[in-house]
């Protein structure tokens, strides 16, 4: 099981992303849950299985059924279950569904209070509201993991934050980062071909503005997921 999910870490770092191996990830897991039956280990590979079908192979309604199956299962711990509503929050969001994601989200935060999972439970909700431009709601949620006890997510929300703030303060209509967060939504959503043509009508209009640094760095990392590394350097 560890080796596969190493192999999983892998091959989601070599860019582009090979589809072939994703399947070939997805059929490994099969087998292994095939010859371990279903326990609470089996159960967490096939909540990664269902992830991979989710971001991968676009097949958004079986991921979302699998990941319900493991939730309605009583083999799944508390804390597997939680983690299940957090990757159905992100599926939901993949999705365009951004009111039930959020709903999950919170749902995770209210029963795992002070903990790491309701923490990144928060900054994915946080990221929510950044997306579709509610940054006032986005900062409340953010203002509160600067504190938190993980420093990933310490670290993550106070980038986030500052990301807001610095694009913010001189435009009262926050049009632009409005459009910025609108492309980095797409991206999340792996709409990366709208997201390439409204990034590159942003550079031309916003060279002068504060957000022209974060263009450049969002195209970079466009240009690194499609394996066009000396173009992203």
């Amino acid at each position: 099981r560890f080796l596969i999910e190493a192999r999983e870490d892998y091959v989601k770092q070599q860019y582009p992303v090979d589809l072939d191996e994703i399947k070939l990830l997805v059929g490994e897991y099969d087998t292994l849950i095939r010859d371990l039956g279903v326990n609470r280990y089996t159960l967490e590979s096939k909540r990664s299985q269902a992830m991979l079908y989710a971001i991968y192979l676009d097949q958004i309604p079986f991921a979302v059924d699998m990941l319900q199956e493991i939730i309605g299962n009583q083999r799944s711990g508390k804390y597997l279950v939680s983690q299940c509503k957090v990757d159905l929050g992100n599926i939901y969001l993949l999705d365009g569904q951004p009111w039930e994601s959020t709903l999950l989200y919170s749902q995770v935060e209210k029963t795992n209070k002070e903990s790491q999972l309701g923490y990144e439970a928060k900054l994915h909700n946080a990221r929510l509201h950044y997306y579709y431009g509610d940054f006032s709601l986005a900062q409340s949620h953010l203002d509160i993991l600067k504190e938190a006890t993980s420093r990933k997510i310490s670290n993550d929300a106070i980038q986030l934050s500052l990301l807001i703030k610095d694009n913010t303060f001189l435009d009262s209509t926050d049009q632009v980062m409005r459009e910025f967060a609108s492309v980095e939504l797409l991206l999340f959503q792996n709409r990366d071909e709208q997201a390439r043509q409204k990034l590159d009508s942003m550079i031309q209009a916003y060279a002068s503005h504060s957000i022209i640094d974060e263009l450049h760095f969002l195209d970079a990392k466009l240009l690194r997921k499609a394996g066009k590394f000396e173009e992203a350097v």
